[in-house]
């Protein structure tokens, strides 16, 4: 059985993980399921379909891939998110032009802030300025002599 996820399908509510309320809103971990097979004999299908049994030498198997939730998807709600970008912004904002300008001084908190930064999705919903200032701190932390982002 491997675990796989299912992007397809939008996950239940789940609890915020600031604050607790029910939510869908931002998804920071897409939920996992544990792929398995059932097999289905022919005269098992045949009955579920209802329809009438036809007689046949060999007896056909039909395997169906079924899905069972491993992991619940991990979400924040709106009403924590905005605050927590606004706060991410206004450090990259504090902290730019220094980790441009010195990047292999800064390579820790350089990864550290840019991997936050992609665990709450932060690009989704992000104006022109700060889109470009990020790919600008990525550059420096390439730069730095690391390709790691994430």
């Amino acid at each position: 059985m491997r675990i796989v996820e299912r992007p397809q399908v939008k996950g239940g509510f789940v609890p915020c993980v600031e604050c607790g309320v029910g939510t869908r809103s931002h998804v920071l971990e897409s939920a996992e399921y544990e792929e398995y097979e059932e097999v289905w004999e022919d005269e098992d299908l045949q009955e579920y379909q209802g329809r009438k049994k036809q007689e046949e030498e060999e007896e056909e198997e039909d395997i169906v891939i079924r899905y069972r939730l491993h992991n619940e998807q991990v979400c924040m709600c709106h009403k924590c998110w905005t605050p927590k970008r606004q706060k991410a912004c206004a450090f990259l904002s504090k902290n730019k032009d220094n980790w441009v300008n010195d990047g292999p001084a800064y390579l820790r908190r350089i990864t550290k802030f840019l991997k936050s930064w992609n665990y709450y999705r932060f690009d989704d919903e992000l104006e022109l300025a700060y889109r470009e200032d990020i790919e600008t701190v990525r550059n420096a932390l390439k730069g730095a002599g690391s390709g790691e982002e994430e």
